[in-house]
């Protein structure tokens, strides 16, 4: 059963890389089609400006799980500081465990969201504005993921 987890997450983590590099690529090859398209062609995309912005929605909020994972999110160095080696610890565990209750929080209305915007189609592309508004959910679940296994693992070993 914990190879079964472990090879779980060792996907998540490559899907987490493989998309935000995919989706970077994406948005940067549609914004430099649009700057020849425009400036060499003279005949302006219609739609890469809005995919560019769809994509970088979803590059965030898949991003907040990745930050979770390296550990990459602001904190306050120096608040933490004041505290012994030992207090950090809890401190941390206590923020993780407010950090997952906020995102719990969130998903709820982002899933609501989506379902309400399910019928409004973007300007350009024409797309299901659901399709871009479902990043919020989809991402703080995946955060949501991340922070409980961050959990587990300061529960487990006693530190970061």
């Amino acid at each position: 059963m914990v190879w079964l987890c472990r090879g779980l997450v060792k996907c998540m983590d490559k899907l987490d890389e493989l998309f935000l590099i995919a989706g970077t690529l994406a948005m940067g090859f549609a914004l430099t089609l649009q700057i020849v398209m425009r400036y060499i062609f003279n005949s302006p995309l219609v739609w890469s400006e809005e995919f560019a912005r769809y994509i970088y929605i979803w590059i965030c909020f898949i991003g907040v799980g990745y930050g979770v994972r390296k550990n990459l999110h602001i904190k306050m160095e120096a608040f933490m500081n004041i505290f012994h080696h030992n207090v950090q610890n809890y401190v941390e565990i206590a923020t993780t465990i407010a950090i997952m209750v906020l995102v719990a929080s969130i998903i709820p209305s982002g899933i609501r969201y989506t379902v309400a915007v399910s019928r409004i189609p973007s300007p350009a592309m024409e797309i299901p504005m659901s399709w871009v508004s479902a990043a919020v959910p989809l991402g703080l679940i995946i955060g949501e993921v991340r922070l409980l296994q961050k959990l587990l693992k300061l529960l487990s070993v006693g530190g970061p």
